[in-house]
């Protein structure tokens, strides 16, 4: 299932919305390469991977739990705003 957020709270096309603190997760670990958050690890075993394009914009971020990972890709307009994140579970 694809969600859509709006950049603005709330969701684009259907129900949830972005920007959900991760319950339960407590202890982060932030890993950098050249200036840019790249992983998240927490005291679950949880973890994040954050991508980013070629402008140093994020695009993606994997939130990984057990086998199950949570996909957010971020969409920009021409101007570098937000236009959408669209997550889903793979």
């Amino acid at each position: 299932m694809t969600r859509l957020f709006s950049p603005f709270g709330g969701a684009a096309q259907s129900s949830g919305g972005g920007g959900e603190p991760i319950a339960g997760e407590s202890g982060p670990e932030f890993t950098w390469v050249l200036g840019k958050l790249t992983r998240i690890d927490y005291d679950s075993g949880n973890y994040k991977v954050l991508s980013y394009n070629v402008d140093g914009l994020l695009s993606v971020s994997d939130y990984h739990v057990g086998s199950v990972i949570t996909r957010q890709t971020f969409f920009y307009n021409v101007d570098n705003s937000i236009n959408r994140i669209e997550q889903v579970v793979i």
